[in-house]
């Protein structure tokens, strides 16, 4: 399958085991497409839309959407 995939992970996430920075690495490289980007935060826990990086939560997301965008005209 051939989807453009975001994948955003906070190193102070509490909810996921130590070892969730491997698992979305391991997630990424296995996708089956080119239009992928990893965004790694510090500073916010589970829940990134309503923690202390959600605005750069909103503009990565903005920015990617964007950019598919872009990569179809």
């Amino acid at each position: 399958m051939n989807v453009p995939t975001l994948l955003i992970y906070s190193k102070d996430d509490q909810a996921l085991p130590l070892g969730s920075e491997y698992c979305m690495n391991s997630i990424f490289n296995s996708l089956g497409t080119s239009q992928k980007k990893k965004l790694l935060l510090s500073g916010s826990g589970h829940v990134l839309t309503r923690d202390a990086k959600r605005q750069e939560v909103f503009q990565a997301a903005a920015d990617f959407i964007k950019g598919i965008e872009d990569s179809k005209l």
